[in-house]
């Protein structure tokens, strides 16, 4: 999604988007690394996967814990049947800024809406520029990387799994192993 927005100095993880326009779905992995800011510690843990699908809005969380676990857990993305930019700025976005209330931490987010892919984090949105592919996290240019070199998508699930991976090679935050899932759309703008 055109450059990968900058985070503060906290741990991170990895989260990789892939639009299929041949099968009208959206793929979104997360990997399964927990990190304990107190402690320095990390662990994997599928507990609580970073991605996760309501009313056909497919989101993946990166950044503080507690606010990924209440995101995750917590959201319910409103349904829309608007056009998806529309959406995400007047519905979607409003609704997760008011779930998430006054709780602090760095945090970034891929969305995807009825075949969109929107980059948010606490200053705003980034609208889909139309490219296929999307990361955030402090993997985020490894697999952003891999996916641009991969080849042959029959298999998206496998693709996002693999950009995973990849990241996990070179970003100690990231783990090798990831929740991978999708949601199909009827059309994809």
């Amino acid at each position: 999604m055109g450059g990968i927005p900058e985070m503060g100095n906290e741990r991170m993880t990895t989260i990789v988007a892939i639009k299929d326009v041949v099968t009208q779905h959206i793929v979104m992995a997360g990997d399964l690394r927990v990190s304990e800011p107190e402690t320095g510690r990390y662990y994997d843990s599928n507990l609580v996967p970073k991605v996760a699908v309501r009313n056909d809005v497919i989101f993946g969380v990166a950044g503080d814990k507690r606010l990924v676990d209440h995101v995750v857990l917590g959201w319910e993305p409103p349904e829309t049947q608007a056009d998806p930019v529309l959406a995400m700025h007047y519905e979607l976005y409003p609704s997760l800024l008011e779930h998430i209330g006054d709780m602090e931490g760095d945090w970034q987010m891929l969305v995807g809406c009825r075949g969109s892919i929107f980059y948010v984090d606490s200053k705003g949105i980034a609208s889909d520029d139309g490219h296929l592919t999307a990361a955030v996290g402090s993997g985020a240019a490894y697999a952003l990387g891999y996916l641009q070199h991969a080849h042959g998508w029959s298999n998206t699930r496998g693709v996002a799994d693999m950009a995973i991976q990849v990241a996990s090679e070179f970003d100690m935050n990231t783990s090798s192993e990831a929740y991978v899932t999708e949601v199909h759309y009827d059309s994809i703008y």
